[in-house]
């Protein structure tokens, strides 16, 4: 159903992209960010997905890694915000993330938007740069 909200996105690419290819050099992971429209002291994480046979490989957890570490070099982004759904929010509180917001059924029924977000405090920075 968001393929072409996602065309677009890819088509205006607002910021950096990650792909992760298998040994087949077909696509199995991809994610990126960009500056959020409330200024660019804020980040939002865009489109991470990884596809469903590559689920708790650690693909994932690299694509995310790799999209904060570069958001740790920009000095000018004092948080990062992004929404997923119940089903990966756990995923990212274990990253750090925090809950900001539930909105029951907003992506379909029985399917929730959790609003999240992550401080880039200056001892986080340290932790995350490449």
């Amino acid at each position: 159903d968001e393929r072409i909200e996602f065309e677009d996105y890819l088509e205006r690419l607002p910021g950096p992209q990650w792909v992760i290819e298998s040994n087949s050099n077909s696509i199995v992971a991809s994610g990126g960010w960009a500056p959020s429209r409330k200024g660019a002291s804020v980040a939002n994480l865009c489109w991470g997905m990884v596809l469903c046979g590559h689920h708790r490989t650690g693909l994932g957890r690299l694509l995310l890694r790799a999209r904060l570490a570069d958001i740790a070099n920009h000095p000018e982004i004092v948080s990062i915000e992004m929404n997923t759904s119940q089903h990966s929010c756990g995923f990212f509180q274990r990253e750090g993330f925090a809950i900001d917001r539930v909105q029951k059924d907003f992506f379909a029924k029985g399917l929730d938007r959790y609003e999240m977000s992550l401080t880039c405090t200056d001892a986080w920075r340290r932790n995350r740069r490449t």
